[in-house]
């Protein structure tokens, strides 16, 4: 991300790279730079699937007689910066935190470098919201009982629920 950023460059359209600047971004996902055992080695498709999904951002299609507009498939690819505890490099910065006095404290907070990635595609399945209804069994309902008949406290009760999850989309 500090690469974008210091060409002042949205990472949701890289359009605007230079061919050059383009080459530049896409060797931040060679496989050499790639640390997970699952990324690493993964062939010559992988790697292909990489430029191409860069290249979508960079409003650049891959193949001919593409019938999809680039801008419908641009927004599904996110770029996303590292998590607050992955370190690309060595470096200090100064916190300030608050003593139980109400006072302040500087001190120096050392971050070493965990991870040899500069960058970082997370491919994730498109999910949807479903409902469905579960039965729930209700035990001891005080329930007013019927003209004639006695309620036993100890019978169980079916109830539905409706429950909302994520669900995987088959694509």
């Amino acid at each position: 991300m500090d690469f974008l950023n210091t060409l002042d460059i949205p990472k949701e359209d890289l359009s605007t790279l230079s061919d050059e600047d383009l080459e530049k971004f896409k060797a931040f996902f060679a496989p050499a730079k790639r640390i997970s055992r699952f990324h690493k080695d993964t062939g010559k498709s992988m790697d292909t699937l990489y430029d191409f999904l860069i290249d979508i951002l960079a409003k650049r299609v891959p193949i001919d007689d593409f019938n999809v507009k680039v801008e419908q498939i641009q927004s599904k690819i996110r770029l996303v910066p590292f998590p607050d505890d992955v370190f690309e490099t060595d470096y200090s910065e100064t916190v300030k935190t608050e003593q139980e006095d109400g006072t302040f404290k500087e001190s120096v907070v050392d971050h070493k470098k965990n991870t040899n990635e500069v960058g970082l595609i997370l491919i994730t399945v498109p999910q949807v919201e479903e409902e469905e209804e579960i039965k729930v069994e209700v035990t001891g309902g005080k329930e007013e009982p019927k003209e004639g008949e006695e309620v036993d406290p100890t019978a169980k009760k079916t109830k539905t629920k409706k429950v909302t999850r994520m669900v995987d989309v088959d694509t």
